[in-house]
């Protein structure tokens, strides 16, 4: 669990660093199972919020190379699957998910298969080739297996070790990232089965 130096608006209960570094690790760790390369995994501080993204706000993103169409026309199962990951970590563990991540993840999905928003679920369904209900209840599954390697990024990211206290971190200290290759070694030296 992450806290931030500040009251926060965002989730009073857990923090928007709990949630986001939780986020970013799901979706790094699932970009990584399924040989969806990406360039870094980064979580902004506030001060990054709208410098980067003038046209709305992102507390942290798992940065692809684009177009997104590169990455989901491929392989749309693997890239709806790496999409869900982020917040349905959140909710697995925290019991929610912060609604405008799981909104604009949605939307880089639909952007890059080339979906309107209102498109309908039998065509998203075609696109997958299952059922939504099915791909989440897998990707919760997935999330479920592969938590502690969830948390090997999340505190490779942070920059803490792993234990059982909540973190408090600096906003000085951010923003944090970790590149493909960085994320890898780390659940290649932490992230083994015990």
């Amino acid at each position: 669990m992450m806290s931030s130096p500040e009251d926060d608006a965002i989730c009073p209960v857990h923090g928007w660093m709990s949630h986001v570094f939780l986020h970013e690790a799901a979706h790094a760790v699932a970009a990584i199972d399924r040989d969806i390369e990406f360039r870094h995994v980064t979580i902004t501080t506030p001060a990054g919020w709208t410098k980067d993204h003038p046209d709305g706000i992102a507390l942290g993103g798992l940065y692809l190379d684009p177009p997104a169409s590169r990455w989901v026309e491929s392989q749309p199962l693997k890239a709806y699957e790496m999409v869900l990951a982020g917040s349905l970590a959140e909710r697995e563990a925290l019991g929610h998910w912060l609604p405008e991540g799981y909104a604009g993840d949605l939307r880089i999905f639909r952007l890059g298969a080339g979906l309107l928003e209102a498109t309908a679920q039998e065509a998203l369904e075609q696109l997958l080739g299952k059922s939504i209900r099915d791909v989440i209840e897998s990707v919760k599954n997935w999330i479920v297996a592969e938590y502690r390697r969830i948390r090997v990024v999340v505190e490779a990211l942070a920059g803490v070790s792993s234990g059982t206290q909540p973190t408090r971190l600096d906003y000085a200290s951010g923003p944090w990232s970790l590149s493909y290759a960085q994320a890898c070694a780390q659940l290649a030296r932490k992230g083994k089965p015990e």
